[in-house]
């Protein structure tokens, strides 16, 4: 099964329960809002852990992420174990990213003053 998710306009968040699809920041590939926060989670059946790829980034960078970022987090809530955070114009050099259990968690940070292309990233 493939699903395809495009996440945009003033929506800024989801809830994935397919086994694969695709999910872009609001906007993408035009910039995001610079207020935008956003949170996606992702579920999968069973015991299986979920492979997220990115083919696109694009944040403002920052000393250690701390302003603008992508968050992912290694379960449902970002109480989780954080997988990785990243900003920059470049994807992760951890790519893909893969979970240990059926769920994980992201969030996605802008800083309120400047904003970039965002994401587009599969699972």
């Amino acid at each position: 099964m493939k699903a395809s998710f495009t996440v945009g306009g003033g929506s800024c968040s989801g809830a994935f329960t397919t086994e694969t699809g695709t999910i872009t920041s609001p906007k993408y590939p035009s910039t995001y809002d610079s207020n935008d926060d956003c949170t996606y989670s992702i579920e999968v059946t069973g015991l299986h852990d979920i492979q997220l790829t990115f083919e696109d980034f694009g944040m403002p960078s920052s000393l250690n992420c701390t302003e603008s970022y992508l968050a992912i987090f290694d379960g449902p809530t970002q109480e989780d174990p954080l997988l990785i955070r990243h900003c920059g114009n470049v994807i992760p050099t951890q790519n893909p990213i893969r979970s240990t259990s059926n769920k994980v968690y992201l969030r996605m940070k802008a800083n309120g003053a400047s904003n970039g292309k965002g994401l587009k990233r599969f699972y």
